[in-house]
């Protein structure tokens, strides 16, 4: 990252490349997704998959994840800087959030193939 000598001290990892941040979302506590602000949220599943706090902006309408996450008290709307060090803070070292985000998580395992499943018996009944 270019301002590196900005954030030293803290441990912030900025990523504006392609084809990186599944791999480095195991090494988070948290994931601020991109795309929130401007309505083109990026995907918030990844850095769930590894039980960390999941923050996003405010236009989320489209992906209904990102509203099952906010109902199920594990994915947060964020509209400013100030907002999300105050959500950080609150949701910080709380292992049973991680618990939440974890069993959600599993309970949506196979949902592909349940889609798959419903489709494929959909169309053999008609």
């Amino acid at each position: 990252y270019t301002k590196y000598k900005e954030y030293q001290g803290n441990r912030v990892l900025i990523l504006h490349t392609i084809g990186h941040l599944t791999s480095a979302y195991q090494y988070a506590d948290y994931a601020l997704i991109g795309g929130g602000f401007s309505g083109n949220l990026h995907n918030i599943l990844e850095p769930a998959v590894y039980g960390i706090s999941v923050f996003f902006g405010p236009h989320h309408q489209k992906f209904p994840e990102a509203q099952s996450f906010i109902d199920e008290g594990i994915g947060f709307v964020v509209e400013n800087a100030e907002q999300l060090s105050q959500k950080i803070k609150a949701v910080d070292n709380q292992e049973e959030l991680k618990q939440k985000i974890d069993a959600f998580m599993q309970s949506q395992a196979g949902a592909a193939d349940k889609i798959v499943n419903h489709s494929f018996i959909k169309n053999i009944m008609h």
